[in-house]
C-alpha cells in the first residue's frame, strides 16, 4: 500500500511527507552504503529505474540544491509491494537509500557562511529604517498593491536557496531583497521562478523585479532596466583533482553543463567554443543545458558531464564545501550583475535609491560579507546600458 506520499514538486510537502514514512514498514534490505559505492553518492536513486526494471511510477530522482540533497517525487507513488524475486533486495536497498538521502536533506545540511538555519542566516532587517528620500520614489501602483513581488531561481547557495525549514528563502539575493523592502517601506514577497521564466514574467508585469544574479547582456537590455548590485564572473568546475586536465582553452568535444537561460548558455560557452574549438577545426564544446546550476553540479558529481560553467559564487561555494568531489579551475568574464525590472519601469529610480542608501549605511557590505562574497561588491547601483 502507499507509504503516505503523493505526487508533488513542493519541497515543503516532499519533506513533510518523507518525515512521516516509517522505514521499518519496508522489507529488510542490505545496507545502502553498498549501493552508494556501486553507483556513486549522487546516482543511487537515479540508477533504480534503468538498473532494476522498476515500474515507471516508482522512479525517484535526486538532485542537490544548495549543497543539500533534495528528493523530487515526480509523479511517483512509492509502494511497499514486493517486486520480482531476482531484483527485490536491490530495489528495496535503493529505495531505502533514496529515503535516507532525502531524510537527511530535509533535516540538515552543510551551512553556508553565516551558520546553520535558525542561528542567524535569516534576517528580516528589522533594524533597517525606511529612507524617506528613497521611499518617496516608490510608485503609486506599488503602494496600492501593498507589496513588491521579487523573483529569483531558488536553487544555488550562497546566493538563493532554501533554509532547512524547506520554505524560507535565504541567501545574498534574498537578503538584498528584504533590505531593499525595508528601505522603501514596502513588504517584500519573494517567489521562486525558473530562470528562463523570469524575463517573460517581468515583461508581462506579473513580477515587479528580479534579483537573480543576472548579467546585463545586450539582449536583456532590450526589454529590461538593469540596476547593478554586484560583480562576479563565471567559473569552471571539474571533478576533484581535474583528472581530464581541463581548462577554458581545452573544452573542445567535452560535455560542459550550464543553466538554462543563463549567460553561460547564451553567451559564455558559445564564445569559448567558437574561439578555441570551431575556429581551429576542433569539435565544438558539447553544451548540456539543465534547469539550474545545482542540477549541473549534480551531473558533474555523477560523471555525466565533464565540467560545469556557472556563476563564480555558486561554483566556488560547492567546491569549498565538497573539495573531495569538485575543483574550481578558473574564473572568466568578471562583469556586473544586476536587478531586472521591466523596461522603463517607474520603480527603477526607487530601487537605485534603496541600494544607495544600503551602501551608505553599511548594510549592503554586511550582506555580502555574511555570505562570503565581500569581493563581489560594486561601487554604485548604476543603471546598465
Amino acid at each position: 500500500m502507499p507509504l503516505g506520499l503523493r505526487p508533488t514538486k513542493s519541497r515543503s510537502e516532499i519533506c513533510g511527507g518523507v518525515r512521516g514514512i516509517r522505514t521499518d514498514s519496508l522489507p529488510k534490505a542490505a545496507a545502502w552504503t553498498t549501493h552508494r559505492s556501486e553507483w556513486g553518492l549522487f546516482d543511487a536513486a537515479q540508477a533504480m529505474p534503468r538498473r532494476m526494471e522498476m515500474p515507471a511510477r516508482d522512479a525517484v530522482a535526486v538532485r542537490d540544491v544548495g549543497n543539500r540533497t533534495l528528493l523530487h517525487l515526480i509523479g511517483a507513488v512509492v509502494t511497499s509491494r514486493r517486486p520480482a524475486k531476482d531484483n527485490g533486495v536491490r530495489w528495496r536497498a535503493a529505495l531505502l537509500a533514496a529515503l535516507a538521502v532525502v531524510m537527511t536533506a530535509c533535516s540538515a545540511g552543510p551551512p553556508p557562511p553565516g551558520g546553520s538555519a535558525g542561528d542567524g542566516r535569516f534576517d528580516a532587517f528589522g533594524t533597517v529604517a525606511t529612507d524617506p528620500a528613497a521611499a518617496a520614489k516608490v510608485p503609486a501602483s506599488v503602494k496600492q498593491a501593498g507589496k513588491l513581488v521579487v523573483v529569483m531561481n531558488v536553487s544555488s547557495a550562497p546566493v538563493e536557496f532554501y533554509a532547512t525549514d524547506n520554505k524560507t528563502i535565504i541567501g545574498l539575493n534574498a537578503d538584498l531583497a528584504r533590505a531593499i523592502g525595508k528601505v522603501l517601506g514596502v513588504p517584500i514577497d519573494i517567489q521562486d521562478v525558473q530562470f528562463d521564466g523570469i524575463i517573460p514574467g517581468l515583461s508581462s508585469k506579473r513580477f515587479d523585479m528580479a534579483i537573480a544574479s543576472m548579467s546585463a547582456t545586450a539582449e536583456r537590455l532590450k526589454t529590461l532596466d538593469m540596476v547593478r548590485y554586484g560583480e562576479w564572473g563565471n567559473s569552471l568546475a571539474v571533478a576533484a583533482g581535474n583528472p581530464l586536465k581541463l581548462a577554458p582553452e581545452t573544452l573542445c568535444g567535452h560535455k560542459i553543463a550550464v543553466e538554462q537561460g543563463s549567460i553561460q548558455e547564451a553567451k559564455r560557452l558559445p564564445e569559448l567554443s567558437a574561439k578555441n574549438c570551431e575556429a581551429t577545426g576542433k569539435p565544438k564544446i558539447d553544451a548540456v543545458v539543465l534547469p539550474s546550476q545545482t542540477d549541473a553540479v549534480l551531473q558533474l558529481g555523477s560523471g555525466r558531464v565533464d565540467g560545469v560553467l556557472g556563476d563564480t559564487p555558486v561554483i566556488a561555494y560547492v567546491a569549498s564545501q565538497t573539495p573531495d568531489k569538485f575543483s574550481l579551475v578558473a574564473e572568466l568574464n568578471r562583469s556586473p550583475v544586476a536587478i531586472g525590472l521591466v523596461k522603463g519601469s517607474d520603480l527603477t529610480p526607487a530601487v537605485q535609491a534603496a541600494i544607495q542608501a544600503l551602501m551608505k549605511s553599511g548594510t549592503y557590505q554586511q550582506i555580502f560579507t555574511k555570505w562570503g562574497m565581500a569581493g563581489a561588491v560594486t561601487a554604485a547601483p548604476a543603471l546598465e546600458g
